[in-house]
């Protein structure tokens, strides 16, 4: 492993959490990202949803505007656009999150 882009490693780690729906375990792994890289968006927005599918919408609500400060224009159509590229069909449960934490369309 590379010590350089030792937070990469996290983000796969946080898919497999999410995908587990074990979202509280997700959560620090998320944390810990963005503490590491804090101008990456991706583990944001694993944050938000792990924080819509617990029913903890106030939290995602902020992590929604911390993210925006990040990149203003970041958007759930911009969002899906990006997964288009990486899997065959976008991941409708986080951009169901995302609509429902404040991000706009």
């Amino acid at each position: 492993l590379n010590p350089n882009y030792r937070g990469r490693y996290l983000g796969p780690l946080q898919v497999s959490y999410i995908y587990l729906k074990r979202y509280n375990d997700a959560i620090p792994v998320c944390k810990k990202q963005i503490k590491l890289e804090p101008g990456l968006f991706w583990p944001y927005l694993n944050l938000i949803q792990c924080y819509i599918a617990l029913n903890r919408e106030k939290e995602a609500h902020e992590v929604v505007a911390e993210v925006l400060k990040i990149n203003p224009k970041l958007s759930v159509k911009y969002v899906a656009k990006l997964l288009s590229r990486i899997e065959k069909v976008p991941d409708e449960n986080l951009l169901e999150a995302l609509r429902k934490a404040g991000l706009p369309e």
